[in-house]
């Protein structure tokens, strides 16, 4: 048997609240109407976080690339865009495939995005082809050169993650990807973030490139504190206007991890202010902090440079908001 049960109909709401609801939905429907490039132009730059760009390779397995981009940028409260430049089939444990889709895709991307949402700060990562390289240089002169025609005070800082060798030692690029590399992306960016490994290379191959520095290749393992201060100095004469290079890999000390970091600014020692520089071309600075003892190091590169990326777009915005010109990465 069925048994039918007979409801009254329900409540009709109150006058009150149904206007409660029109009008809370009425700056929604207004918005609606509005391209999303007007929407954009309409908030006040300084209302919204900080638009931190992503352009890096993606992870499925959601601990490096794009994917922990995603999070170092969010915890320093800016806004993530991701733009990937490959897919790869990998786990935490390693990368087994890497599959590069069409430049002119990533271009259009990245053009797409700059007309609504320009950025404050890029991270670059995996760069696995010649094209895609071209691709992302042609993208961050384009910026240059719209920050010169918009007359904006500062310009965005511009972080390198150099991956170029995954941890198991397998070798992501190739050599004729690594001289536009060093050729053409270097000197665009205001920040390189190499670890050992990658810094032998970009040693090795500067060495080796005609018109590079010249000299012997470096294959000692930069545990002496002067090999690293040395091959700082070699990474900043390609063209980046820092360094920061990694000690993860150093087996210098076993309790602690120590990172070197060095800049192309002349020594502040004159002027209105006198005081020097943290660090300069002349001073490098030594970051020394404890070691963790734990083989869980997937990722970690990625969040550390999109999270230089976020401080830096964080300041230029506080900067912009304060009517205060600042130096990029210095």
């Amino acid at each position: 048997d069925y048994k039918v049960k007979i409801t009254s109909p329900p409540a009709p709401m109150p006058p009150r609240r149904l206007l409660v609801l029109i009008f809370a939905a009425l700056p929604y429907a207004i918005f609606s109407l509005i391209s999303p490039s007007d929407s954009t132009a309409a908030m006040p730059r300084l209302h919204r976080p900080p638009i931190v760009y992503t352009i890096a390779g993606s992870d499925p397995s959601g601990g490096a690339g794009i994917q922990a981009d995603m999070l170092s940028i969010h915890d320093f409260g800016c806004h993530p865009v991701t733009v990937p430049t490959c897919l790869t089939s990998q786990s935490s444990v390693g990368v087994n495939g890497v599959h590069t889709p069409p430049a002119d895709f990533l271009a259009k991307q990245l053009n797409w995005l700059m007309d609504d949402m320009v950025p404050d700060g890029v991270k670059i990562g995996m760069v696995g082809s010649v094209e895609v390289v071209e691709t992302v240089v042609e993208f961050l002169e384009g910026m240059r050169r719209r920050e010169k025609e918009d007359g904006v005070g500062e310009a965005q800082g511009v972080v390198l993650d150099p991956v170029m060798i995954s941890t198991s030692g397998h070798k992501l690029i190739e050599d004729e990807t690594l001289e536009v590399i060093v050729r053409r992306l270097m000197g665009l960016c205001d920040v390189v973030t190499p670890n050992a490994m990658e810094c032998r290379a970009l040693l090795d191959f500067w060495n080796e490139m005609p018109g590079g520095g010249g000299g012997a290749p470096c294959t000692n393992d930069l545990s002496a504190p002067s090999d690293v201060e040395d091959a700082a100095r070699k990474i900043l004469s390609m063209g980046a206007r820092a360094v920061l290079i990694k000690g993860g890999h150093f087996a210098s000390s076993p309790d602690h991890s120590q990172d070197y970091l060095l800049a192309s600014s002349a020594a502040r020692v004159t002027g209105s202010d006198p005081r020097p520089r943290l660090c300069d071309a002349v001073r490098g600075l030594w970051l020394r902090g404890p070691r963790f003892d734990t083989v869980h190091t997937h990722g970690t590169g990625c969040t550390l440079s999109s999270a230089i990326a976020s401080a830096l777009a964080a300041g230029r915005r506080a900067r912009a908001g304060a009517g205060v010109r600042g130096g990029g990465a210095e």
